[in-house]
């Protein structure tokens, strides 16, 4: 039987006193406390600058930003 208190795979990160550390990186990053009730995402790509094959990457990865929506 399936639990009716399922949850999102990006709360469980953030919940309980032994992820108080990953609490305050998120926070140190500019996150508030009312976003951690919110489902979190990353969007992730390998775009260097020193590199001149991944440059196309920072499109990629701005397009997908500005899709993303913002909840």
């Amino acid at each position: 039987m399936e639990s009716k208190s399922k949850q999102r795979r990006s709360q469980t990160q953030f919940t309980g006193v032994e992820r108080a550390l990953r609490r305050a990186w998120a926070k140190g990053a500019g996150l508030i406390d009312k976003e951690f009730e919110r489902p979190m995402f990353a969007v992730v790509n390998t775009y260097q600058d020193f590199s001149p094959e991944n440059f196309h990457l920072w499109q990629v990865g701005e397009a997908v930003r500005t899709g993303t929506p913002r909840f």
